[in-house]
């Protein structure tokens, strides 16, 4: 499950692909990485693209929502900033709509599709390796 949800899902899709469009792919494909990238259950699509977005927009000022270098120089102020730039940050962040930044997110109708069945990709995640694990 380590390959299709992080390297596909987040490194390439999330990231790459959703985030930064490095690449283009037909609808398919797009639909099959957004899936992945679902099962990685770190959110929908357009809501990690969005906070992604805002981190490269404000890279290391208040707006950054997962800035390490916001909490101060001290070894344990940056002990803060680490835990708070990789997971940290989703505890506090605002995951309601309006989300910014990810106009072009809305208006793909695969992307959205892939969103609104979110749940089941979660369920999926679980119910795979379940699976392959009893028949085993």
């Amino acid at each position: 499950m380590y390959f299709p949800t992080f390297v596909a899902g987040v490194a390439v899709g999330y990231h790459r692909f959703f985030s930064h469009r490095s690449f283009q792919t037909g609808a398919i494909v797009r639909g099959a990485i957004a899936i992945a990238a679902c099962m990685s259950a770190q959110g929908t699509v357009t809501s990690w693209a969005s906070h992604h977005r805002q981190h490269h927009l404000y890279c290391d000022r208040a707006e950054d929502i997962h800035s390490p270098h916001l909490h101060g120089n001290s070894i344990w102020n940056q002990l803060r900033g680490f835990w708070h730039s990789r997971a940290g940050w989703m505890v506090v962040a605002n995951w309601n709509e309006p989300l910014p930044y990810v106009n072009d997110l809305k208006r793909d109708r695969v992307v959205q599709a892939v969103d609104r069945l979110y749940l089941l990709w979660l369920i999926l995640t679980l119910a795979i390796p379940t699976t392959i694990d009893r028949n085993n």
